[in-house]
């Protein structure tokens, strides 16, 4: 099924889904979910973007309402912090009168009581969430060590009306613990409250079960809130008599309520309103006729995770308005004391997370000799890339605050001393022969990356490399390739690159004609297209198509299945020697061989312009004149075929391809997302 982004199916019905993100207002994404009540794609297309450009609408809506009138993440801290040891102080009591009755299990009671509030937290403030059948299902009761036998469901399902704590009596609660605050029980306040008061104290019953700091446990549930000095509550009664004397939240003025809401966002706010309601990223595009002109969701990924990077180097966080020239300071002091690999552990992404934390998580893996401390500080070239993309988000928010000063990012830009040339090093002809000399082309045993044996499967573990090496395409490029798109003219076989339902090309420089070389032929390639082609297959490589619910592209998926297992058997390769380095070693090569740079340029699907220049193009010339760039045809087939049979051979060791061995039927199917 074509991809359309934030929709899904229910049978044969298509679902728009979207999480919204609050940072530094509510803990969790609020997610909607809405029919879209229609079996046609195309129907389902447009009526997501419509939705998608709604909800944006809404989020601002919401955001400046949260702003104006909601609580403060110090306030929201402080309830957490309040509660939690308000609750120990009760449960002290609770557990002094179990122990004088003499009759009850402190331990098994304990745990009933976190499981009430665990429930609450979870599921609202309703008798179903202590429903005894939902709870016995609930995985995260199991996972908490709460497997309560039938008897003790029956019995927390009964604290619902018991005198101690009925349902309703929250509110009251909740009431008088915003009042003793001065702050307005709104319709949008009270409810946060209730959640935090609820999960405030299943908290603090865990660490009393467990008997583990309390001092902890509060400093982890409000280590995302800035902190605040917070006093012990008085008792009830003295809540109570201060009701009316607490001052409320004085209500905004007619100016404050005209704020714009793109001046109260944060970076990482911001940053989603952007990639959310540009045409160039929200989705619409995909699937249509300028789906070449979308920016695709690696960069999207990229230009996000540099405003998460501006936002946790800073020491409270602040909207991406009152960005100083002090704020980028930090973040670049910070480039310069991070591992190179932070970002790929799910606990970075936490909102906790800061800079300041990667810093010294890195100096203590050098200390563990779990990290090379030549892996600490990130490259020119990665910290040019956040603050361009920082830039980009700047300047884009400008344009809806127009008297905003522009931040001076040019001089945090870090000019790359190296030659183009050696950006990125090429691999050499000899690592190339050791890559193929591996068993999944030679023959495998058991295990395909390291056990040698005498099997050997023609998929796309073996053909993607090869048809990377002897094409200098990308990665992408071939992983996406279709049976159609493998095609013969003029008694030339080549693959035809272009966009199509299976991903889109870089630019359109990409969309170009290669052809398969002599060795490739010789290898089973043609031989392999046929035999996909009678099995029923579309695509060439269809056991690294992603799952229709994630947003990875094929490359990716042969990139984390199969390169990254290859690696480690290839002891010569340094570091920043990836696939993409193969393109470097075609253009150096056939430069090399004479190869001209204008079919060198045609064969890599390049513009070849200076100021547009890749690694793996350094090695082609700007055209000298315009005739050269803009009035000649592409290269012909024949003179690309000429240049693609110079390409140094590596794989004349690996015999005559005569008989083609695919994967089983089972085998060749979408990847399965990963769990978590």
């Amino acid at each position: 099924m074509t991809k359309i982004q934030n929709v899904y199916r229910r049978g044969a019905m298509f679902w728009w889904r979207k999480s919204f993100y609050f940072e530094n207002l509510i803990s969790i994404p609020i997610t909607c979910s809405v029919g879209l009540r229609t079996t046609s794609v195309a129907i389902a297309r447009w009526r997501a973007a419509a939705m998608t450009k709604q909800s944006l609408e809404l989020k601002m809506s919401l955001h400046a309402q949260i702003k104006a009138h909601g609580m403060s993440a110090s306030q929201v801290g402080q309830i957490m912090s309040t509660s939690m040891r308000a609750y120990v102080h009760t449960l002290t009591h609770i557990e002094a009168g179990w122990k004088f009755d003499g009759e009850s299990d402190t331990a098994r009671d304990l745990a009933i009581y976190e499981g009430y509030w665990m429930a609450l937290s979870e599921h609202g403030l309703s008798a179903s969430a202590l429903d005894a059948k939902r709870l016995e299902k609930d995985p995260r009761f199991v996972g908490a060590g709460l497997d309560f036998t039938p008897e003790e469901l029956e019995r927390l399902q009964s604290l619902a009306t018991s005198p101690f704590a009925p349902l309703q009596a929250h509110k009251d609660e909740a009431e008088l613990l915003l009042a003793h605050m001065g702050i307005a029980a709104t319709p949008l306040n009270l409810p946060v409250a209730l959640n935090i008061l609820f999960d405030a104290r299943r908290r603090a019953t865990h660490a009393y079960r467990l008997n583990e700091s309390l001092d902890d446990a509060v400093a982890e549930a409000t280590r995302r809130f800035p902190q605040a000095p917070v006093a012990p509550p008085p008792p009830a009664a003295a809540v109570a008599d201060e009701v009316e004397a607490a001052p409320l939240l004085v209500q905004p003025t007619e100016v404050e309520t005209k704020v714009s809401p793109f001046a109260q966002m944060t970076p990482l706010e911001f940053a989603d309103h952007y990639l959310e309601s540009s045409p160039k990223t929200n989705g619409h595009r995909v699937g249509g006729k300028r789906a070449n002109t979308t920016i695709d969701e690696h960069t999207c990924r990229n230009k996000r995770w540099a405003a998460a990077l501006l936002q946790k180097s800073m020491e409270k966080v602040k909207v991406l308005a009152e960005v100083t020239n002090d704020d980028l300071i930090r973040l670049d002091g910070h480039f310069d004391k991070i591992s190179i690999h932070f970002g790929k552990a799910p606990h970075h992404k936490d909102d906790g997370f800061t800079l300041e934390m990667a810093a010294q998580e890195a100096l203590e893996k050098v200390d563990e000799a779990s990290l090379d401390a030549g892996d600490i500080g990130l490259s020119p070239l990665t910290t040019n890339k956040h603050f361009r993309y920082i830039r980009e988000l700047h300047d884009a928010l400008r344009e809806h605050l127009p008297a905003l000063p522009a931040l001076k990012i040019d001089k945090y830009i870090v000019a790359d001393a190296r030659d183009a040339r050696n950006a990125r090093d090429a691999l050499t002809v000899a690592q190339g022969k050791d890559i193929f000399n591996l068993p999944p082309w030679v023959g495998h045993g058991e295990d395909r990356y390291a056990s040698k044996g005498t099997q050997v499967i023609h998929d796309a573990l073996f053909y993607v490399l090869m048809l990377v090496w002897y094409s200098g395409a990308r990665r992408e490029e071939i992983c996406k390739l279709q049976i159609d798109d493998v095609r013969m003219e003029d008694g030339i076989h080549f693959i035809d690159i272009k966009n199509t339902d299976t991903g889109r090309v870089k630019n359109a420089k990409s969309v170009r004609r290669v052809p398969i070389c002599e060795e490739l032929q010789r290898l089973g390639f043609l031989r392999y297209r046929d035999a996909m082609f009678e099995a029923g297959e579309t695509l060439l490589f269809p056991e690294i198509q992603p799952s229709g619910d994630t947003k990875r592209s094929l490359g990716d998926v042969f990139y984390k299945v199969h390169w990254i297992y290859l690696k480690p058997f290839l002891p010569s390769l340094k570091r920043g020697q990836a696939m993409h380095s193969v393109r470097h070693t075609v253009a150096t090569e056939l430069k090399h061989r004479g190869v001209s740079s204008e079919v060198r340029r045609d064969l890599l699907g390049h513009s070849g312009a200076e100021d547009d220049a890749s690694p793996s193009t350094a090695a082609i010339k700007r055209p000298s004149n315009e005739t050269e760039s803009r009035y000649s045809k592409s290269s012909r087939l024949e003179t690309l075929k000429d240049a693609v049979d110079k390409i140094p051979i590596v794989t004349a060791h690996i015999a005559t391809v005569k008989t083609i061995n695919l994967l089983p039927t089972s085998a060749r199917r979408s990847r399965r997302k990963r769990d978590g």
